[in-house]
């Protein structure tokens, strides 16, 4: 992805038809949002990504978090060559598989509790994170018109609200993690 993660590929192959934000009924941290999926007006069934992500919230306090944590990564990756990371997390694929397989990996077992997330934080976090990337991309690349209807205008806000923030630390950090 950058100059400093030579050996780390991340994968962040997150099926988003229909990732959307809304406020749930319970009270979210200060400056936080919730964020949902939706598979084109449908829920996700129980257990998978998408369903985990319906009603997580949002806030930059995990986002720097999220960031610290991939920085370890991609430091690690750095000194080890041979060290690969996939973070492919389909909304529609069971959540429980990534957190079994990733709470096996040492490396980004110790950059999350380093953190202070947790692995389920962790996954969520990433597809949060690939949400606005994706969306970002498509605006960028399309215009207003590009800004997919299916991504809640929420997480929207919340993203270009901190976007100064969010690139400052991806600049800090190299680029994107």
């Amino acid at each position: 992805m950058n100059s400093r993660m030579p050996g780390l590929k991340l994968t962040l192959f997150i099926v988003l038809l229909g990732a959307t934000s809304c406020v749930r009924d319970r009270q979210p941290p200060t400056g936080a949002i919730a964020a949902t999926a939706d598979a084109q007006d449908r829920p996700y069934p129980p257990g998978t990504v998408g369903a985990a992500l319906n009603g997580y919230w949002v806030d930059m306090p995990r986002i720097r978090k999220w960031y610290q944590a991939m920085d370890s990564v991609s430091r690690y990756a750095q000194r080890d060559s041979l060290y690969h990371l996939s973070l492919n997390l389909p909304l529609e694929s069971q959540l429980d598989d990534h957190l079994g397989r990733l709470e096996q990996d040492s490396v980004v077992r110790r950059a999350v509790a380093a953190a202070q997330l947790t692995t389920k934080d962790f996954v969520l976090l990433t597809g949060v994170v690939a949400i606005d990337r994706m969306t970002r991309h498509l605006v960028d690349s399309l215009g207003p018109t590009g800004r997919p209807t299916n991504v809640g205008e929420e997480l929207n806000a919340f993203f270009r609200t901190h976007r100064r923030e969010i690139d400052s630390i991806e600049a800090r950090l190299g680029g994107n993690q």
